[in-house]
């Protein structure tokens, strides 16, 4: 028996211009009466296959309201069995404008006439190691310097505690199962994924330890229908924390329909789940005149979803002004997934939040 395998490589080399929002969400970045400023620009440059070993350099040049020059290199493995790796990498950042509170679930924003009320550059360098394609741990080591101005401090002395400098190093230990069929959107198999950080402060400030796990199932229920569910949280310890380190909901990850909102606070649980109906897929689409088959094909799939989530923040003291901490969040929607060029998701949705308050959002990513 003869056995033929036909692939088509991709890109290795893309640079990305960056025009982004300079907010943690769209709804979040509309509600800014100086919206129109806060944009950034530069450009994003990713070099897959580095050398030919499958090494990846990664670069941002960002410019605008948020300043950022990073650079990354990840090894995914040497050796005979190629297993063993490492990555290293820095970032410099500052920002025009910095939320320095919480006041009735949303973020408290001071802008200064001139200057950046933020400063914040890191260093790491870490260990991998790729047991198989699917199965990956990470060690990582990095030193903080992060900085505030003195109208900042005076505004909320808790932001670093009373500080306006701190310095800190973080110890990572992260794996990953990913037995997923394709990464972009899946649709069959399930994910894990778990992480402990150790942060000890060389400044005056108690230590922390912060535990994430993630856990989604993807089940096929037949014909186009597909399942789609997820749960995972967020516990951290420490005899006190400063404002910056206190975050729940509402940054990474939200209850979807809360965008307009952060929850504070130390600890958090959230639940999704979807059922997904394919409502069009027309496969490859050929771009005549364009020779390079690199990008001469756009996969094309349209998903129609209904979903809901729910999600609860624990916190010792809350903010007398804010509500959500320490109450379900919940919510309901419809949704839109549009599948395409280069594993790239778009999601257009409808949802309804527990609260009674709807409206129309748009993400450029899987949420499950």
């Amino acid at each position: 028996m003869t056995v033929l395998f036909s692939v088509k490589e991709r890109w290795y080399t893309f640079p990305v211009p960056i025009l982004s929002i300079a907010d943690r969400n769209f709804r979040a970045w509309a509600d800014r009466s100086d919206r129109w400023r806060r944009v950034d620009y530069g450009v994003h440059l990713t070099r897959r296959n580095f050398r030919g070993r499958n090494e990846n350099l990664l670069a941002n040049l960002q410019l605008g309201f948020n300043r950022k020059y990073e650079l990354f290199y990840e090894a995914p493995g040497y050796g005979r069995r190629r297993r063993v790796g490492v990555g290293a990498g820095f970032s410099y950042y500052r920002a025009r404008a910095l939320d320095y509170a919480t006041v009735h679930d949303r973020l408290v924003t001071f802008r200064p006439q001139d200057g950046f009320p933020i400063e914040r550059r890191y260093v790491t360098a870490g260990l991998r190691w790729r047991k198989t394609v699917r199965l990956l741990a990470a060690f990582d080591v990095s030193y903080h310097q992060e900085a505030i101005t003195d109208s900042v401090n005076h505004l909320n002395p808790d932001y670093y505690l009373g500080r306006t400098r701190r310095e800190y190093l973080d110890f990572s230990l992260s794996g990953v199962l990913n037995q997923r069929n394709t990464f972009a959107y899946p649709l069959s198999g399930r994910y894990l994924q778990a992480q402990v950080v150790y942060r000890s402060f060389i400044t005056e400030a108690p230590s922390q330890l912060l535990t994430r796990v993630r856990y989604a199932r993807y089940v096929p229920l037949g014909g186009k229908f597909y399942y789609s569910g997820a749960v995972q949280g967020q516990m951290r310890f420490s005899k006190r924390f400063s404002y910056a380190d206190n975050r729940a909901l509402g940054y990474d990850v939200l209850v979807r329909g809360y965008d307009p909102y952060v929850v504070d606070g130390r600890h958090y649980a959230l639940a999704q789940q979807g059922i997904s109906y394919r409502l069009f897929d027309a496969g490859q689409v050929q771009l005549d005149g364009i020779p390079n088959p690199k990008v001469n094909t756009i996969p094309l799939v349209l998903y129609l979803n209904t979903f809901i989530d729910a999600g609860y923040v624990s916190t010792p003291s809350v903010v007398a002004s804010n509500q959500l901490p320490g109450r379900l969040l919940a919510s309901a929607g419809l949704a839109m997934h549009l599948v395409t060029y280069y594993d790239r998701v778009f999601t257009f949705e409808y949802t309804r939040t527990r609260r009674g308050q709807g409206g129309f959002f748009f993400r450029s990513q899987f949420p499950i």
